[in-house]
């Protein structure tokens, strides 16, 4: 699954991928942080992002 299509998955898609074991949380995450890392320059909704926690 593109990383770009999980962002566009509801809240409840993502946690049914999560628990069917066809995603990792991990890849989840990477997913979203991709895209606040290609959207964000345009859009400077995020101040402070904290990716390393």
């Amino acid at each position: 699954m593109v990383n770009l299509e999980l962002c566009f998955k509801t809240a409840c898609e993502q946690a049914q991928l999560i628990r069917n074991k066809k995603i990792s949380v991990t890849q989840l995450i990477t997913a979203h942080l991709d895209q606040i890392e290609r959207l964000n320059p345009t859009l400077n909704a995020i101040v402070t992002l904290t990716a390393e926690s």
